[in-house]
């Protein structure tokens, strides 16, 4: 009777051990509540998982999808990647997550969800037999700002300057909307070549913390460094990273019809100078102390030109070398780079 009692307790012992070991899709959060898999975990939780009905030991890890990144640009024709951002110290029965454990710099912002503005990270747990991972579950993340909602915006000037053709300095954009989990906002701006957005519209090219005035849940910003035909996109941020809103365009809020009759004209103008492509992401344009240059490989740049918005050519050069524009009256220019791979970049210019 003892034997056989032995040979019972110790089949009840291997069969336990050869029993699928799956991850339980109860999870516990650090109030006790029970969640499932489909939770989306919050700032401040911590997630701990367990095995169904088994008390053994596992190793445990979390993997966090990822995609390459450089500065503000993400490459989304490389595929996000699961990199191993966790991993259990020793053997445990249970495994814990709480978000200040991993790094979210170069996160994924994986997906959102119609009717819904949150954006949210997406990983995965795995639990290890030995060399073995032998089950995983998809976990969750909504740490990052919500997609704020733009409530208006307005474009005010004092003079439009008709020699010239442009507002700067005596104009100014402000944007309201409606922020959640956000702790600032930063303004982007790009200048485009043409009106339309966003196929022609050129990289962003200003970035700058805005300041915020908050009333009654609205925040409003606001910037005197604008003219016709720019973009600007607010970006709120919190500790976990940066959600881009919708991009407004600084025209749509002119509302003197003689003005837009002669943006009209010059878009005609611009438009017959050439075809523009943004596939370069190495290098870019910038202008400063009267001097267009190249941030980046400058060896990657065949030639720089510079047109007036009419499209008439007043300077030209070889190679990626500062160019000098001191000599040209004030106004608006557009810089075009073509690349070692016949590539071409531009950005519109203001030169005081």
């Amino acid at each position: 009777m003892k034997r056989t009692m032995i040979l019972i307790i110790m089949l009840c012992c291997l069969l336990q051990q050869n029993m699928p070991q799956k991850i339980s899709s109860i999870i516990t959060l650090q109030d006790g509540r029970k969640v499932t898999d489909g939770y989306a975990f919050l700032d401040g939780d911590t997630c701990t998982f367990h095995v169904d009905g088994n008390e053994q030991k596992y190793d445990w890890s979390f993997a966090l999808y990822k995609v390459h990144r450089e500065e503000h640009l993400i490459f989304p024709d490389e595929s996000p990647v699961l990199v191993e951002a966790l991993h259990s110290e020793e053997s445990a029965k249970t495994f814990s997550i709480y978000p200040e454990l991993i790094n979210w710099r170069y996160a994924y912002n994986f997906y959102g969800e119609d009717g819904d503005s949150s954006v949210y990270f997406k990983g995965m747990v795995y639990l290890w037999n030995e060399q073995e991972k032998v089950d995983s579950m998809n976990v969750h993340f909504n740490l990052l700002p919500s997609r704020a909602k733009i409530i208006g915006a307005t474009f005010t000037y004092t003079k439009y300057d008709w020699e010239y053709d442009d507002f700067f300095p005596n104009a100014e954009f402000s944007i309201s909307f409606r922020p959640e989990r956000s702790d600032g906002c930063y303004i982007i701006t790009g200048d485009p070549f043409y009106f339309e957005f966003p196929s022609t519209q050129s990289y962003f090219h200003s970035m700058w913390e805005a300041a915020v005035k908050v009333s009654d849940g609205e925040w409003s910003v606001k910037t005197n460094l604008v003219d016709w035909g720019q973009f600007y996109c607010i970006n709120v941020f919190n500790k976990y990273g940066v959600v881009a809103c919708d991009t407004l365009c600084s025209t749509n809020y002119i509302q003197d019809l003689g003005i837009l009759s002669r943006l009209a004209e010059l878009e005609k103008e611009a438009s017959a100078i050439f075809t523009i492509s943004h596939d370069t992401r190495q290098i870019r344009i910038v202008f400063r102390n009267h001097c267009v240059g190249i941030e980046g490989d400058r060896s990657q740049v065949q030639e720089l030109s510079v047109y007036t918005h009419g499209g008439i050519l007043v300077k030209k050069q070889s190679g990626g070398e500062d160019m000098e524009l001191s000599d040209l009256v004030k106004g608006c220019y557009v810089v075009s780079c073509r690349t070692t791979e016949n590539k071409v970049i531009t950005t519109k210019i203001q030169k005081q």
